[in-house]
Order: structure tokens, then sequence, then C-alpha cells
């Protein structure tokens, strides 16, 4: 059974989750609760230099799914310009 974690951001940061090598599978990002301006960028890799997945407008409430995508270096999500509310369900 696969062991998903939800991790949840609520200020302009980053927050990851996994690590190199670990194919952690990305099930759901969803915006608690928006701020305008904000963006949610979402990368395969331990930082803001891998792999792009998604640019996010975190600026209203949304939840979008993934399905369980294989995140061969781990899930990193960088929250900019407004402190929304994030959870990502990854594991």
């Amino acid at each position: 059974m696969q062991n998903i974690r939800a991790q949840n951001i609520a200020a302009t940061g980053t927050l990851t989750v996994g690590g190199p090598n670990s194919s952690t599978r990305l099930w759901s990002i969803v915006v608690n609760t928006g701020a305008a301006s904000a963006v949610a960028t979402v990368y395969d890799g331990t930082a803001a230099s891998g792999r792009k997945i998604a640019t996010i407008d975190a600026s209203a409430s949304k939840s979008l799914n993934y399905g369980g995508a294989i995140c061969k270096d781990g899930v990193t999500l960088v929250l900019s310009g407004g402190n929304a509310d994030v959870t990502v369900n990854a594991g």
C-alpha cells in the first residue's frame, strides 16, 4: 500500500516531499485558501532547479489531481507572490 503524506505550506517559501531517487508519487495539490498574485511552481526534484511539472495560479481555491505521477527525485513546491494555503499529497 502506498504511503501518502499530506504536507502543507501557508506562506511564501519552499516545501519538499521525498528525496533523490525516491520515485515519489504525486497524487494531488490542493489550494485550500488562495491569495492574490500567489503562484505555486512544482518541480520533480529536491530544489527549484529540477524538471518543472506545473505552474499553478494559487489565487483561488482549487484541487488538482496528478493521479500518482512518478517524480523520480521527490516533489518540490515553491509558493511565491502571496501567502496562499496549499497542501501537497505525495508519497
